[in-house]
């Protein structure tokens, strides 16, 4: 909701009631109407809170935080707040810094540039996760309305600048309804290190008057507004809390209501104080969940409130506001006029028609009001040339979830065009509300017959969002705009007048479009959310569109983008887009930069998802021609986040690409947090010149997770001295690194071109590059020995990992070893699958480490996310290898009394220490089958791998064998320490008890071997005692027959055989001693007998001697289900004095037995109501006749057919 203004025909229509909108808000109120006290209490850590890692590190500050409820700070409502790792709290969206130096009084911190600070303890401090116990940040909103409260918390905080451990932790509390600030400490065993604090609160404005300053750390300091204490040093005690409460204002009363309309209505009430910085409101529709509207000035006694939904009660209440403290509610309720408007209406220039124009049709709605939903189907001879004048201005008209407006063509109606070559946009979402233009004919199909077009170059665009535009619909447009303007676009999102308009543009979506800049706009989609507290643009929508041709000319020096989110924008998803240009592009001498997806957040960035895009290449797909840039000095960056804050990309494609200098980067991050995974980036070739080509930079601090990403640079320099490398940190970023495949063949220049890149000039301790967290990558560079850079130096892949001391687990190979034509699908085609059915494919197959949070790869194919379910895939594509293992590498060929050392891809793999005897062999293959279940029959816990030795030649040979295992090989192996080796000949495993596992070194040994096969992680605790060959379960009339057999068996006691069936758990129905040891095949068998008819699963659990158990496979059978009715002969018969009789049902029936005697006279009849599908048995008792023969009858009566099915046999009684 707004204040309401509608320029249906560039005439502004404003009514009697509209004359209170623009009342001026007086914020009169300061920090000093907050009263100070010193208590104490206890300090509880915050549990269950979100954590915000990007601020667990030196120098950084959040983005928007949300607080969860409206928080009133000194007359001004707040709803989200930016957090700082020296230990304060933020305000201003427009803050751009990680201020350390504390600056309550604003000298150096003036308005606009973080204040106001709410400051629990603001100096040099630093989160890390280096240290024991380990910094956490976070934030939790607990309770509920309206008493919540919302605390922040820096736990394990080092003070001071050469702080080493957890020196302080410490809290900020903001209360709901009390408006109330708490700050609460808690000492750590860290000593403080040249400390230099303020604690305290600021207003917006600064110097004296503006500020809280509290002047000691003890149980009871003062606080001044006109001194800021910032020498503090001394730790508050353990559970000290310091408050700040607002003053409290007297109460309105006497509500009351007038003028209401149809979408508006007048609230008046009575002022009863004098010390007010305004009056708030609140509305609700359903009295329970109520919203903020808007703020009166003091003073006030009346406000109209309109674009109130047509036709309902609404509710309301209102609160005189002081400082942060609200009074109690006046509250009231009144009712909008009910609507006229609903259903199909027809516009276009000739009869049968509503109206002739959109902006008819949409006027009269505002006069009548809606009654449901309305439909405008433009007929095939509408012409916008016909509308009174541009903007065609949609302003919020009552419209709801369920009261909609729509406007699109008319079924068979083609090519519509809404153009205007006006300086304005051509159509104005003007705060509206649940409008959805669809260029679909009839709404139906994909095919996209309305154009929105703008050919004023001077700053229009097709389409804007503003003023609280909300829950709106672009989809199957075409969009098209000359907008020349840097600050515009084809579709712009912005906010004009943050004091009548209070939300954004938020949950609007874009999906299906062709957003076309005719090469004459600057952006495709262009979003500037007013940088102000709570008035950003959030949780929007860009899906499945096209975003082409976003270009100005040659001689521009302007910036130009795709998607361009500037200032106040958090929380869009942004995925299956194509960004592509059809027209190759020349830029100006001067430098400029252009990007695909720019996101510019001014620590206002949470929570972007950017997913499933394409950006590159003529075509959608990154296909056709390479978008191309045939001159001039630029950068383009394909996918720009800048200060991010727990954003997400993933899934996207980077490719096809043609330039000949300046830079290209897939990926470039500055500042914040995100985590970027399964990304596909191909850019080099076609790229030459003196180009400097980069797959993903970190430029700045922050702290950034890349998992399972593919980069590849090709290409050749023909000049120059730029660096290619698919992975460079630049800047003090908070690095992990794992399972990507970054790799480079690109060629030329006296640049370097190599794999990865940490190119800080200081970088002795290497800062903040994660060790244990870099690894898991498959690196490979341009026929070169050197894996990368590490500041200004060269590096193998032996000294990458000791200087860096990371990716121990990495592999390394130069180009030459791993033919990209042979590893990846199809390098023309920048497909960079990998080629499952190449030997290469062997690289990525099964060397990567399953991460708890991914659980799918780029294609949406399931991945492991624990090492229980398995190693996973490097790079973005998961995928199982039809093709044999390539033969690791070897450093020496067997000799009695030498070593033989293999290794794959750099890395160790196994290790054979030859004894003195027998005649070694010639050679000895290794195949490492990673990420691959081990053959044969498995029970007990095993690993994800194995390794193939294959000798040639040799006798009597003896050796001792070290296979070099890392963690994500574990399988259902629970414990490392457990780990034991066991070997397969072809036919059972053998558990090697007498292996050794090392698990500092990750290596588990076994001596004395004199024999090779396949080799397998076992556990000593669930070895792999039984070799179960099969088991098997058939149906034998009413019995289930049980066949299982063991190829081999160890130290085994028995088999408890266990059943289930669909209603029922598992129970144990037999035991079957086995066989104990066994190198041969054994049979067992077990019969079921079973009389009711279902499903029944069966398992057996196999107890060895010392208790230890595992379970075979499950096997099911539907048992005991006739496929007829039949009636079994008596038994015994003759008989005296009781006889039994079996018969089957194929259906539920009601079954009646009938005997009769010789005579036909109807002796005995018993009836057994709704016997269900099965085999039965009953006893007929016929001691009270004579002997003689009898006639028994059986009738079964179907339940579905109302059939009766008999069956007649005799029976004889002998006494």
């Amino acid at each position: 909701m707004k204040k309401f203004y509608i320029t249906f025909f560039k005439t502004v229509l404003l009514f009697s009631w509209l004359l209170f909108l623009y009342m001026p808000v007086s914020n009169a109120q300061t920090v000093t109407d907050y009263s100070f006290s010193a208590i104490s209490g206890s300090y509880t850590p915050v549990d269950a809170g979100t954590e915000l890692t990007i601020i667990e590190t030196d120098e950084q500050l959040s983005g928007a935080i949300p607080i969860g409820f409206d928080f009133w700070y000194r007359g001004s409502r707040y709803n989200i707040i930016f957090a700082c790792s020296n230990g304060y709290l933020s305000l201003d969206n427009l803050y751009t810094g990680a201020v350390w130096t504390n600056d309550l009084i604003g000298t150096d911190h003036p308005t606009g540039n973080g204040r106001p600070v709410i400051a629990p303890l603001w100096d040099d401090l630093d989160g890390t996760k280096s240290q024991t116990p380990t910094s956490k940040a976070s934030y939790l909103t607990s309770g509920s309305a309206p008493n919540r409260i919302f605390t922040f918390e820096w736990l394990n905080w080092q003070w001071g600048a050469d702080a080493n451990q957890a020196v302080i932790s410490f809290q900020v509390k903001l209360y709901e309804t009390s408006g109330i600030i708490e700050f609460i400490y808690r000492q750590d065993a860290g000593a403080v290190n040249n400390g230099s604090a303020s604690i305290g609160i600021t207003d917006k404005l600064t110097d004296a008057g503006y500020f809280l300053s509290v002047d000691g750390t003890g149980a009871s300091p003062g606080v001044s507004s006109t001194v800021e204490t910032n020498n503090l040093s001394v730790k508050p005690s353990t559970g000290q809390i310091y408050r700040f409460t607002p003053t409290v204002p007297n109460a309105p009363t006497n509500l009351t209501f007038t003028n209401a309309t149809i979408t508006a209505m007048h609230l008046n009430w009575t002022d009863n104080s004098n010390n007010e910085s305004g009056f708030v409101i609140y509305h609700s529709t359903d009295n329970v969940n109520f919203e903020y509207i808007e703020k009166a000035s003091a003073n006030a006694i009346n406000v109209t409130i309109d674009n109130l939904e047509t036709g309902i009660t609404h509710y309301w209440k209102v609160y005189s506001k002081k400082g942060g403290l609200s009074s109690t509610a006046a509250e009231g309720s009144c009712a909008t006029s009910n609507g006229t408007r609903s259903g199909t209406y027809v516009v276009g220039s000739s009869v049968p028609r509503n109206y002739s124009r959109i902006s008819d049709a949409l006027t009269d709605i505002f006069f009548n009001g809606l009654a449901g939903s309305v439909i405008l189907e433009l007929k095939s001879d509408y012409n916008s040339a016909l509308e009174w004048g541009f903007p065609i201005n949609i302003a919020n008209l009552g419209t709801s979830a369920d009261r909609t407006i729509t406007i699109r063509p008319a079924a068979g109606a083609a090519n519509l065009i809404i153009t205007t070559s006006d300086n304005t946009p051509t159509i104005e979402l003007d705060g509206s509300k649940y409008i959805i233009i669809d260029g679909r004919p009839g709404g139906a199909g994909s095919s996209s017959e309305l154009t929105i077009e703008n050919t004023n170059p001077g700053g229009s665009p097709a389409i804007r969002f503003y003023n609280d535009a909300a829950y709106n619909q672009i989809k199957y447009c075409q969009l098209k705009a000359d907008n020349l303007s840097t600050t515009g676009g084809v579709v712009h999102f912005t906010e004009t007048d943050i004091v009548n308009y209070k939300y954004g543009q938020t949950y609007n979506t874009i999906d299906n479009c062709d957003i076309n800049g005719n090469g004459k706009s600057a952006n495709g989609i262009y979003s500037d959310g007013y940088s102000s507290p709570g008035y950003g643009n959030y949780y929007n929508t860009i899906s499945n569109n096209k975003i082409r041709d976003f270009y100005i000319s040659a001689s521009s020096t302007n910036s130009t983008a795709g998607i361009l989110l500037k200032y106040g924008n958090s929380n869009w998803t942004i995925s299956n887009n194509n960004i592509y240009q059809t027209s190759s592009r020349s830029y100006s001498s001067t430098s400029s930069t252009h990007y695909g997806i720019y996101l510019y957040a001014t620590h206002s960035s949470a929570g972007f998802q950017i997913e499933n895009n394409y950006i590159g290449g003529s075509a959608v797909n990154c296909g056709g021609s390479a978008w191309t840039i045939s001159s001039g000095n630029y950068n383009l960056n394909c996918l720009y986040i800048n200060e991010p804050s727990n954003t997400i990309a993933r899934n996207n494609k980077i490719a096809n690409f043609s330039l000949q200098e300046g830079s290209l980067t897939g990926i470039l991050i500055q500042t914040g947090h995100g985590t970027f995974y399964n990304n596909k980036i191909s850019i080099g070739e076609g790229c030459g010149g003196s180009a400097f080509i980069k797959g993903i930079e970190s430029i700045q601090g922050g702290i950034f997770d890349f998992y399972y990403n593919t980069v590849y640079i090709g290409g050749t320099n023909s000049s120059g001295s730029n660096n290619s490398y698919p992975f460079v940190r630049s800047a003090y970023a908070e690095i992990t690194l794992q399972n990507n495949i970054l790799y480079n063949e690109r060629t030329g220049g006296s640049g370097y071109h190599y794999a990865i890149a940490n190119t800080l000039t200081d970088v002795s301790t290497g800062y903040k590059w994660l060790n244990e967290g870099v690894n898991y990558n498959l690196l490979v560079s341009s026929n070169s020995n050197y894996v990368g850079r590490w500041g200004s130096s060269s590096y193998t892949f032996d000294g990458w990992k000791t200087i860096s001391s990371s990716d121990a687990n990495s592999l390394f190979e130069i180009n030459s070893s791993i033919n990209s034509a042979q590893f990846f699908s199809s390098l023309a085609d920048d497909n960079l699958h990998i080629n499952s059915g190449n030997q290469l494919s062997w690289y990525s197959n099964g060397k990567g480490k399953p991460i708890a949070s991914i659980s799918n790869d780029c294609d949406s194919d399931l991945r492991s996310c624990t090492v229980a379910g398995g190693c996973t895939d490097i790079g973005a594509d998961e995928f199982v290898s039809s093709a044999s293992p390539p033969q690791a590498a070897v450093n020496n060929p067997p000799a009695n009394n030498s070593t033989s050392s293999y290794t794959f891809g750099g890395s160790a793999i196994g290790t054979i220490d030859w004894g003195a005897a027998g005649t070694v062999p010639n050679s000895v293959a290794l195949n490492y089958n990673s990420g691959t279940t081990p053959p044969g029959n498995l029970s007990g816990n095993f690993g994800d791998c194995y390794w193939e030795f294959t000798p040639d030649g040799g006798s009597g040979f003896t050796y001792d064998l070290t296979i070099h295992y890392d963690e994500n090989q574990l399988g259902t192996i629970t414990s490392e320490d457990q780990i034991k080796l066991a070997k397969r000949d072809g036919g059972e495993w053998q558990h090697l008890s007498q292996s050794t596992v090392d698990v500092i070194n990750n290596t588990v040994t076994v001596a004395g071997l004199t024999s090779f096969s396949q080799f397998t992680l076992s556990d000593h605790s669930s070895p792999l005692p039984v070799e179960l060959q099969s088991f098997l379960a058939k149906t034998k009339g009413k019995f289930i027959q049980l066949n299982w057999s063991t190829a081999t068996e160890i130290n085994s006691y028995c088999f408890e055989v266990e059943r289930k069936s669909n209603e029922s758990k598992w129970s144990v129905i037999n035991k079957v001693l086995a066989h104990g040891s066994s190198n041969s095949i054994k049979q067992y068998a077990y019969t079921d007998t079973v009389l009711k008819a279902n499903q029944y699963t069966y398992r057996l659990k196999m107890i060895d001697n010392d208790g230890t158990h595992s379970y075979s496979n499950e096997v099911s059978v539907n048992a005991g289900i006739p496929d007829r009715f039949v009636v079994s002969q008596n038994y015994p018969n003759p008989f005296n004095p009781s006889t039994k009789i079996d018969y089957q049902l194929p259906f539920d029936a009601v079954v009646t037995i009938e005997i009769y005697s010789i005579t036909g006279e109807r002796i005995l009849i018993k009836k057994y109501e709704e016997e269900e599908t099965g085999y039965y048995s009953k006893e007929i008792n016929l001691g009270a006749f004579g002997s003689g023969v009898y006639i028994y009858r059986i009738t079964a009566a179907d339940f579905s057919t109302s059939k009766n099915n008999s069956i007649i046999k005799k029976m004889t009684l002998i006494k």
